[in-house]
């Protein structure tokens, strides 16, 4: 659905992904003010996506979100560009940890811009093409039959990609929507358990997750760095233990968000892939 917006997309690396139809890409550092500026000629409206999710210290953070961010949105008022949607998480408190902390500085800094902006923070987005979070839960329940997890997980609220499309998309689109901060999520709280569960269901697997104390949790973690397999990256237990909102009421009201079950979506997912084989 991409296709229906004309537009630039630029990229810090030369890597050739997919192009929409009628977008063009663009090679521009988020460290060059100029060159970003230069790309953004004629833009009227940034879609930032760009930014680090895992890393195994802090200044990785914030050298990817928050030095990227300040050179884009710099570049953006050279530009004079009109809008950013700035796509941020609902793991967004400084209690889920570096992470949080630097997209919630990126979010300042996209707020104090005086650029028109919109800022979406999703949920846990799972779907085609990612081998992370619920995607790689997928993958160890195909495989595992008990999947241990931190007793202190909060609660998830998975996101299928085309949900978060649609509302992406109706951020872009609908001119009246500004200054406000959405939160895109599923339209359920579901405990880790609950996870597996209904994608062993959906796999036709009985499956069960195995609650761990956090200190034994983090004994594993080193263990599995020291392996060169890590379980999960240094800040990642905080993300997964910290209280997130899931309240997505305002999104359904302005952007007509509408996003499918937890059930529904994964049997979508595990139907389209066994086609694709």
């Amino acid at each position: 659905r991409l296709s229906c917006v004309s537009g630039v997309l630029l990229l810090h690396k030369k890597w050739s992904p997919f192009i929409p139809k009628n977008w063009k890409m663009e090679i521009a550092p988020f460290d060059d003010v100029a060159e970003l500026a230069l790309s953004l000629r004629g833009v009227t409206t940034i879609l930032h996506l760009s930014g680090v999710t895992h890393a195994d210290f802090g200044d990785e953070y914030w050298r990817g979100n928050v030095e990227s961010t300040k050179n884009l949105v710099e570049a953006a008022r050279k530009a004079a560009v009109r809008k950013i949607i700035y796509i941020s998480t609902r793991a967004i408190n400084d209690e889920c940890g570096d992470y949080a902390k630097s997209k919630r500085e990126s979010e300042r800094l996209i707020m104090e811009s005086g650029i028109k902006f919109v800022i979406l923070r999703l949920s846990e987005v799972y779907g085609f093409g990612s081998g992370e979070g619920i995607n790689g839960l997928i993958r160890l329940t195909r495989w595992l039959p008990i999947i241990p997890y931190p007793r202190g997980a909060s609660l998830f609220a998975p996101l299928f990609v085309d949900d978060a499309l649609e509302g992406i998309m109706a951020a872009l689109q609908r001119d009246e929507v500004s200054g406000r901060t959405y939160t895109l999520a599923g339209p359920e709280n579901l405990t880790f358990p609950e996870l597996v569960t209904i994608i062993g269901r959906a796999l036709n697997l009985r499956r069960y997750a195995l609650p761990v104390p956090e200190a034994v949790f983090r004994v594993l973690m080193i263990i599995s760095r020291q392996a060169r397999r890590p379980l999960l990256r240094y800040d990642q237990l905080e993300r997964l233990c910290c209280l997130k909102n899931s309240d997505i009421s305002q999104a359904m009201a302005d952007l007509g968000f509408r996003p499918r079950s937890f059930e529904a979506g994964i049997r979508l997912l595990i139907y389209s892939l066994k086609s694709i084989k």
